[in-house]
C-alpha cells in the first residue's frame, strides 16, 4: 500500500470520525441520546484518574469509558506515539488543515529558536500538571474552560466559558503562523503521550541512499520536524501523518518501519482500529458509581432489602447525583442508592414495608435546592422503572 494510499485512508479516518463526534455531540445537546463529547474524550480519564483510584468513583459526567479510553490510548502511543493525533483527534484535522493553509497562502512558519522551541514544548507537562491538581483540588473539570474540543463540541453546553472560546480562536489563528502551536505546545492529551511514545515500536526512518535532500519532507511536516536531517524520527511530536513520505519525490527513501526492520505503514489503520475496539472491551473493567451513597435507616429492615432501577432525565453528573442522594437520605427505609450519571441511571435499595417504588418516584421528580444557584426547581423526570 503506497504512502499517498494511506493518507487518503487517514483523511476518511478523520473526516469519519469528526462527522461521529458532531452526531454525538448534537444528538447530546438535543437530547436525544445520554452522551456528549465528554463522554468520548479520552484525556477525561485522566482527569477522573485520580479521583477513581483513591474513592471508586467518578467525577462530573466522566465515566469508565474515558478511562478505559486513555489506558487503551497510553497503549497506542507504545505503539505508534501520537497516532490518535493524526487518525482520530479533531483538533488534530483541524489544526493540519490551517497549516495546509500557511502553505499554500505561503506564509512562512514563525518557530521560535530552538532552545525556546524546546522549553515552550515543556508548557504541556505544565498544563497536565496543573489541570490534574486543579480537578483533584476542586472536584469539577476546571479543563473545560479552557478547552478548545469543549469549545467546539458542548455546542455552549453546561460549563463553557468565554475563554474556551478564546483559547480556540487564538490556537487557529497561530497555526497560521506557528505549525500546530496547540499540538506542539500546550495540548495535555498529548503531552500525557509523550512518554510511552518515546519507546514506541513504530517510526518514520530515512535511507541516506536514497534521500536527496530536497528537503520536501521538512515543508510539509505539519510539526515542523527536520525529517531530511534524521536517520530515524525519534521526536514525540510525530504523528505518523506520513505526509513526509507522501511528499517524498524518491522511492523508499523514507520508510515506516517497526521492530522487524519491514515496511509497516499498513500497520498504521489496523493499529487505530484495535485501539478502538480495545477501550470498549476494557471499558466494563473500570466500571464504578458516579456516586454511591448508604444511608442508616431508624430501625433494620422487616423484610430483605428491594432493588429499583430508574432511568432518570437530568441525572447528568456527580454534582445532580447528590443533589439526589440529599433528598433520597430522608425517605424511611432507604438504605443505599448508586447513580451511573454517563447512563442516566439510578439504583436504589430499601425496605418495601416502609417504602414504595411510588414514593420514590416522588422524590425524585419533587422540588429540590440546587447547591450551585440555590434556587428551587424540579430537575428530574424518571423515564422508566424497573
Amino acid at each position: 500500500m503506497t504512502y499517498r494510499r494511506i493518507a487518503l485512508l487517514r483523511l476518511l479516518f478523520q473526516l469519519f470520525f469528526l462527522v461521529f463526534i458532531a452526531a454525538v455531540a448534537v444528538r447530546g445537546r438535543l437530547g436525544q441520546s445520554f452522551d456528549t463529547c465528554e463522554s468520548i474524550c479520552p484525556f477525561g480519564g485522566a482527569e477522573g484518574m485520580i479521583y477513581f483510584l483513591t474513592h471508586r468513583q467518578y467525577l462530573c459526567v466522566l465515566s469508565y469509558y474515558n478511562v478505559a479510553l486513555f489506558i487503551a490510548l497510553l497503549l497506542l502511543a507504545l505503539a505508534a506515539g501520537r497516532l490518535f493525533c493524526s487518525y482520530l483527534c479533531p483538533l488534530g484535522l483541524l489544526y493540519e488543515k490551517m497549516n495546509a493553509l500557511r502553505l499554500r497562502w505561503k506564509i512562512k512558519a514563525k518557530l521560535p529558536p530552538p532552545g525556546v522551541d524546546r522549553a515552550l514544548q515543556a508548557l504541556r507537562y505544565l498544563v497536565i500538571a496543573v489541570i490534574l491538581y486543579a480537578t483533584w483540588k476542586i472536584g469539577d473539570l476546571v479543563f473545560r474552560g479552557y478547552d478548545p474540543f469543549f469549545a467546539l463540541f458542548s455546542l455552549h453546553g453546561h460549563g463553557i466559558a468565554w475563554t474556551s472560546y478564546l483559547v480556540l480562536g487564538l490556537t487557529v489563528a497561530g497555526a497560521l503562523f506557528i505549525p500546530m502551536a496547540w499540538c506542539r505546545y500546550l495540548c495535555p492529551l498529548g503531552g500525557a503521550m509523550d512518554l510511552p511514545a518515546l519507546v514506541k515500536l513504530i517510526r518514520v526512518t530515512r535511507d541516506r541512499g536514497s534521500c536527496t535532500g530536497c528537503g520536501a519532507c521538512d515543508r510539509t511536516c505539519p510539526m515542523a520536524i527536520p525529517v531530511s536531517r534524521r536517520d530515524e524520527v525519534r521526536e514525540v511530536n510525530c504523528t505518523l501523518c506520513l505526509q513526509c513520505a507522501s511528499h517524498c519525490p524518491e522511492k523508499d527513501a523514507l520508510q515506516v518501519r517497526g521492530p522487524v526492520k519491514r515496511p509497516a505503514a499498513w500497520v498504521l489503520p489496523v493499529l487505530v482500529l484495535a485501539f478502538l475496539v480495545l477501550s470498549h472491551l476494557i471499558a466494563p473493567l473500570f466500571r464504578v458509581p458516579t456516586l454511591k451513597s448508604t444511608f442508616k435507616p431508624a430501625r433494620p429492615a422487616a423484610a430483605p432489602l428491594k432493588e429499583t432501577v430508574f432511568t432518570v432525565e437530568g441525572l447528568t453528573c456527580r454534582g445532580k447525583s447528590l443533589m439526589l442522594s440529599e433528598n433520597l437520605r430522608y425517605l424511611p427505609g432507604m438504605y443505599e442508592m448508586e447513580t451511573y450519571a454517563s447512563e442516566r441511571k439510578l439504583i436504589v435499595r430499601y425496605d418495601p414495608g416502609l417504602l414504595g417504588e411510588q414514593d420514590i418516584r416522588e422524590c425524585i421528580e419533587g422540588t429540590m435546592r440546587d447547591p450551585e444557584t440555590g434556587e428551587e426547581a424540579a430537575p428530574f423526570r424518571v423515564l422508566r422503572a424497573r
